[in-house]
């Protein structure tokens, strides 16, 4: 019995090209498992970054509003110490007015006597 030899090497062909689509579709599976893999791992990460984006930004408003409040302070404080300062040096002044008048008047006194 004869065989055709390019029946056989077409035959061999064919087994060749279905072993090699076979591990092919595998190869494909597991590329398509690592995929989805991958994209439940990439929304998890979307998930925990929009949850830490949310608590920085409340964290920042926080600190904002502390940093406002501090700053009300501090310029209350301000005004406060500039208007004692102010009235402290004007009772001073008052006071060094007050002794030249008196060492004036003293003064004049004695140039009269």
């Amino acid at each position: 019995m004869m065989y055709d030899k390019s029946h056989m090497a077409t035959g061999a062909n064919s087994v060749g090209l279905v072993a090699l689509l076979v591990y092919s579709l595998k190869e494909f599976k597991e590329i398509n498992n690592n995929i989805d893999e991958l994209r439940l791992e990439v929304t998890k990460l979307r998930a925990n970054n929009t949850e830490t984006t949310k608590r920085s930004n409340i964290v920042f408003n926080q600190l904002s509003q502390k940093l406002e409040e501090n700053t009300q302070k501090v310029n209350k404080t301000t005004k406060l110490l500039n208007k004692e300062l102010k009235t402290t040096v004007e009772e001073t002044v008052l006071e060094t007015n007050i002794e030249q008048d008196d060492i004036k008047e003293a003064i004049d006194t004695l140039m009269i006597n």
